[in-house]
């Protein structure tokens, strides 16, 4: 939250709003199209992806089949997204974009964050990083790990499972209390 809230009217809030919000990848927020948001039922759809190929950055459809998907917009994004909608006008491709309205680049992307970075008192943070960033506090705030999993487009839970649920040690004191009372007989 904090982040975003220095990011705000930055040029790289979209790509904040898109990575922390959703939990994206890098390729989909740079390729998501105005059409894709909507603020009528309040949800993204994710049907196209913006990457860099040898010659130059291309439109592809998404990594798998679960990665076409739509998902629901939480309201600090509906209200953020929105005033960039309207900031934007009718020349702008979608939210994250260059100086006239045009795809912003995945390399482009990358300079613009690491910018942000040196320029800002925030922690060192990656596009990528984002995406975990997601994952691991929606799995901490008690959010199921299948929602999550559908949320990020993995193929199979287990992909979920093995990259963002990683026990910590806090926890398994915490954890240890449960265990102490199922062994805890009541006089």
């Amino acid at each position: 939250r904090q982040v975003l809230e220095v990011a705000k009217g930055n040029d790289i809030e979209p790509i904040l709003i898109l990575g922390l919000c959703f939990g994206l990848r890098k390729g989909e927020i740079l390729g998501l199209d105005w059409p894709d948001v909507d603020f009528d039922n309040r949800q993204i759809t994710i049907r196209q992806t913006y990457t860099q190929s040898a010659r130059a950055p291309e439109l592809l459809p998404p990594k798998t089949a679960k990665s076409l998907r739509t998902i629901p917009m939480p309201d600090y994004a509906y209200e953020r997204l929105h005033v960039l909608r309207c900031k934007g006008g009718l020349l702008s491709t979608g939210p994250v974009v260059r100086e006239r309205g045009r795809r912003l680049g995945p390399q482009a992307a990358q300079r613009r964050m690491t910018k942000f970075v040196r320029n800002h008192n925030v922690p060192k943070i990656t596009i990528m990083s984002l995406r975990h960033s997601f994952a691991t506090a929606a799995i901490r705030s008690g959010m199921n790990t299948a929602s999550v999993s559908k949320w990020l487009g993995h193929t199979d839970v287990t992909t979920t499972l093995n990259r963002y649920v990683r026990p910590i040690l806090t926890n398994l004191h915490d954890d240890v209390a449960i265990i102490d009372a199922g062994y805890t007989v009541s006089n």
